[in-house]
């Protein structure tokens, strides 16, 4: 009989856990990796909202928040709980799940400890829910 070649499983992991179904730290730094989806936690932490009203709370286009909700929703973070017919388009609401609670009480950590902010380091009483100061931008080439 034949020898039968056996898949071996591939460097990143199960496809579970590429899909957010991972670790919880690996999901939790994936989803602090990019300041957009911290203004979209941060955005939820108020109840429901959909990419549109994120983003002009955020100063960012719908579709850079609409794709980092995607990204969020795929990590277990947030949740679709409507939709709603607005000028022929649908308009998605999300919320935060259990974990997307807990990811934002983390974030709130975080920057309740940041030693950048005078007064709010090791222990502080800063609020920790503002927002990451956004990176200067380098001058555009000519």
């Amino acid at each position: 009989m034949p020898a039968v070649a056996r898949r071996t499983p591939r460097a990143g992991g199960s496809g579970s856990q590429r899909r957010g179904r991972g670790a919880w730290p690996t999901r939790v730094a994936k989803a602090f990796s990019h300041p957009a989806r911290i203004d979209v936690l941060q955005a939820l932490a108020n109840g429901q909202t959909s990419p549109s009203d994120a983003a002009a709370g955020a100063s960012l286009s719908v579709g850079v928040v609409a794709y980092h909700v995607r990204e969020l929703k795929a990590a277990g973070f947030v949740r679709a709980v409507s939709t709603q017919r607005v000028r022929g388009a649908v308009e998605h609401f999300y919320e935060l799940t259990g974990d997307g609670r807990a990811a934002l009480r983390a974030l709130d950590a975080v920057l309740r400890h940041d030693p950048r902010q005078t007064g709010k380091g090791e222990g502080g009483k800063g609020r920790g829910t503002a927002k990451a100061k956004a990176r200067p931008r380098a001058p555009a080439s000519r």
